[in-house]
């Protein structure tokens, strides 16, 4: 009984695999544009910019995952950065653990560091880090388009 079920969730992965392989690639989603709005605080942003938050919704020890875009935001005591959160070993979303510190592929079990480096495989490359910025009203945006190298951040002044 055991070996016609396995024969089974084996027939029905490749049938979906070949499926998926032998279909035409569907053109990606767009990502919608800000709409313009006559409130003056409206900021105009690339279409590859994915806003954050704000500074307020950001205060260290902030571990804010936004699945819609692959990405998880971070802030700590050095400043804002986000790194991709789609593990480079088979694409699968990883997960955040926070109490160890650690990012952790549900698939096969890779571990990064929370600036995005390889603890432990199969994955052998890192997260990718993306660049962020602060615009009007204090608003966090993470640039999907900018990959920057790991420990760069985002480092807002202190009122005064």
């Amino acid at each position: 009984m055991r070996r016609f079920f396995l024969v089974g969730i084996f027939v029905t992965a490749v049938a979906l695999w070949a499926g998926g392989t032998l279909a035409a690639p569907a053109k990606p989603a767009k990502q919608a544009k800000p709409a313009k709005s006559a409130n003056k605080d409206a900021v105009s942003v690339p279409e590859a910019w994915v806003l954050a938050g704000t500074l307020k919704d950001l205060p260290p020890g902030t571990v804010k995952a936004i699945p819609e875009h692959k990405i998880i935001v971070f802030s700590d005591s050095q400043g804002i950065y986000a790194v991709s959160s789609e593990c480079t070993h088979e694409k699968c979303i990883v997960g955040v653990r926070k109490k160890d510190a650690i990012l952790v592929c549900p698939c096969h079990a890779a571990k990064f560091s929370f600036d995005g480096a390889v603890k432990s495989g199969p994955a052998k490359v890192g997260l990718s880090c993306l660049a962020v910025s602060l615009e009007e009203g204090g608003k966090v945006f993470v640039h999907l388009d900018e990959v920057v190298p790991a420990g760069t951040r985002l480092v807002p002044k202190p009122d005064k």
